[in-house]
């Protein structure tokens, strides 16, 4: 953890350290568009730092290249045992409706 980062930053390392320790989960949280090298950048860290059995992504995205979220999707398939996709409401937590 950063002791520079935010405090909302810290708050959610927190939060997804005592995730990953409760349930045996590494936290993935992306958020950018799955454009580019973005795949391939989630595969390289998935096959360096895998730690536990599961994975939770948290994917916060405005879209991109499907070939490149099914790439990501089977790599993480491929590498644990449990894998599991949050996709928050990112409208309703800005506010908006």
């Amino acid at each position: 953890m950063t002791n520079n980062a935010p405090p909302e930053r810290r708050a959610f390392e927190v939060i997804a350290d005592e995730i990953a320790v409760a349930t045996d989960t590494d936290v993935l949280y992306f958020n950018a568009s799955i454009e580019d090298e973005a795949d391939r950048h989630v595969i390289q860290l998935c096959r360096r730092r895998r730690r536990r059995s599961n994975i939770l992504l948290i994917l916060v995205t405005n879209g991109g290249d499907a070939n490149g979220a099914y790439r990501i999707a089977r790599c993480l398939q491929r590498n644990f045992e449990k894998f599991t996709v949050l996709v928050p409401d990112t409208v309703r937590a800005l506010g908006r409706s």
